[in-house]
């Protein structure tokens, strides 16, 4: 997603210089300025507190000229001060599911706001909230001068029109949607079922996720000569946590049956390629994607491969929902099995067995859609160039 909205600066502004705020320095051969995040408190309660701090830190620095920031705050506030404009993509966690997320995704936005910098979010999902935070991003999203969601019902974006009247609310596609990769892998051998996984953890869910996708791919032994599974993380660091702890968990269940494809995607890079690059190339090899990351869904259905979402809870439901609605409309059930639901092992089993007997058909589909989805994505970059010349005019 990040490389996308770069490419689309780099495409479009190419003498604009940008910053960008990241919690690990990834991106050493792109042409910007990298800037590490605040010490944030992980505590959500913790959280709540040093996000108004901070403002009223801001608002203090502003009208007496007189700064009681540390260090980090400091660097921090000089950075924002220095932009032209403040453009936060991707949309995870303006949502009250996340905890202590919630206040560093909207920490940006709201110093911007302060220093009356214009604010822009795309690929959003706004929701849902608990009455306080819903408060708290109404106060904030209220200056922002765009906003899109990454929805297709339109429902939030008929709320928010409502309440934010000064805010260009529209939706569009996640940005995700659209990045692609030419790296080249070694392809899968004949009479393989290859199946992607893309697994995260959400709350205390992990040992239901790993029990659900061990026991559905080892009742698959069965059914399939060679079955081989390639993992594929959408939040990877250099120690490979995150999303690779689950997996690394999950592929210790497996039978001995299955073979696994780990790819080390860091040496890969070997500093020329960005890892996402080739997790995309990864993906356009299975024959099968199944996925809890609302990204490793994208990244599926955006080349054509027929994929799965397992979600967890209504924000995850929410966005994958609307993410398969893009591409499948009225049939995005089809491919979305909930975690809690009753007898989720058989519901997988059974969405798998479809999914697989349909594939061929669903993956004409999915290219027809995807023609039509970049041609409108084309259109929406277009308006959104002709909106920031503005800003940047204003």
């Amino acid at each position: 997603m990040f490389l996308e909205i770069y490419r689309f600066y780099k495409k479009r502004f190419p003498k604009i210089n940008i910053s960008a705020l990241v919690n690990d320095k990834l991106h050493d051969q792109l042409d910007l300025n990298e800037v590490k995040l605040l010490p944030w408190p992980l505590n959500k309660r913790e959280s709540r507190w040093y996000f108004f701090k901070l403002l009223l830190k801001t608002y203090y620095w502003k009208f007496f000229k007189h700064s009681i920031f540390n260090y980090e705050e400091q660097k921090l506030i000089k950075l924002v001060k220095k932009q032209d404009i403040i453009h936060y993509s991707g949309g995870g966690n303006i949502n009250s599911e996340v905890g202590h997320w919630t206040y560093l995704s909207l920490m940006a936005a709201s110093l911007a706001n302060i220093l009356d910098i214009p604010v822009i979010l795309t690929s959003q999902t706004i929701g849902p909230f608990n009455l306080s935070d819903w408060i708290l991003a109404l106060f904030v999203l209220r200056k922002a001068k765009i906003l899109t969601l990454r929805e297709y019902t339109s429902k939030t974006q008929k709320r928010l029109q409502r309440i934010l009247r000064s805010v260009d609310i529209n939706s569009s596609l996640d940005a995700a949607y659209f990045f692609d990769s030419t790296y080249k892998i070694i392809p899968k051998k004949a009479n393989t079922l290859r199946i992607g996984l893309s697994l995260h953890v959400k709350a205390n869910n992990q040992q239901q996720i790993i029990d659900l996708i061990a026991n559905t791919l080892n009742n698959l032994c069965g059914e399939y000569k060679t079955i081989e599974i390639v993992l594929l993380p959408h939040v990877l660091d250099r120690k490979q946590g995150w999303d690779m702890i689950i997996m690394s968990s999950l592929i210790k269940n497996l039978s001995k049956k299955i073979l696994v494809l780990n790819p080390d995607y860091h040496s890969l890079s070997k500093g020329k390629y960005e890892i996402a690059h080739i997790i995309k190339s990864y993906t356009k090899s299975c024959d099968l994607v199944i996925s809890t990351r609302y990204h490793g869904l994208l990244f599926a259905i955006s080349s054509a491969i027929p994929a799965i979402a397992v979600t967890d809870g209504e924000y995850q439901t929410m966005k994958s929902s609307e993410g398969l609605k893009f591409a499948f409309k009225q049939k995005y059930a089809d491919h979305l099995v909930k975690l809690d639901s009753r007898d989720s092992v058989n519901n997988l089993l059974k969405t798998i067995g479809s999914t697989i007997t349909n594939a061929a058909a669903i993956h004409i589909e999915l290219e027809k859609v995807n023609k039509l989805l970049r041609k409108q994505h084309e259109e929406y970059l277009d308006n959104l160039e002709e909106q920031i010349r503005i800003l940047q005019k204003a």
